[in-house]
């Protein structure tokens, strides 16, 4: 059974540093609309915060014929977004087959948020949306279609 992990933290909680701890099969897929950003951004000599305002909508297209490829193929995925409102995580879930075993991966707001991010060179996220993701966080739970939740501290 494949199965969907879905990371859910605010940004700098630590899911990409999580996801590069894991043992991941080559044929899984790893997604999300930063690592788009980021690839096309080093390309052209662009930090990602140079390159976010022009490239976030193509990033989240192919974010998500990556998602549906995956899907097609029946391979592990591992979600790598901030995914912290039940909204945003019901409307990514209903992309995912039925035959799939639903995983989130929930991350705590660490004591050091703010140097954390501050730590991230060329990737400025603006204070008031790392401000409102941190208000808005919702713990993810079973009834919303999760099969298992992990949480990382």
């Amino acid at each position: 059974m494949p199965t969907l992990y879905m990371l859910v933290g605010v940004p700098g909680a630590g899911k990409t540093t999580w996801l590069n701890k894991q043992d991941i099969n080559i044929n899984d897929y790893i997604v999300g609309s930063d690592y788009i950003i980021q690839e096309v951004a080093d390309y052209f000599g662009m930090t990602y915060t140079e390159a976010f305002p022009h490239l976030i909508k193509f990033a989240e297209y192919v974010m998500y014929k990556e998602i549906e490829d995956a899907c097609n193929k029946s391979c592990d995925i591992y979600w790598d977004q901030t995914n912290t409102t039940r909204k945003a995580r019901d409307e990514k879930l209903s992309k995912i087959p039925i035959h799939y075993r639903k995983v989130a991966v929930y991350f705590a707001i660490p004591d050091n948020l703010e140097e954390r991010l501050a730590s991230r060179p060329g990737k400025k996220i603006p204070e008031h949306v790392v401000d409102s993701m941190v208000s808005n966080l919702e713990m993810p739970t079973i009834a919303e279609g999760f099969d298992d939740i992990i949480h990382v501290q």
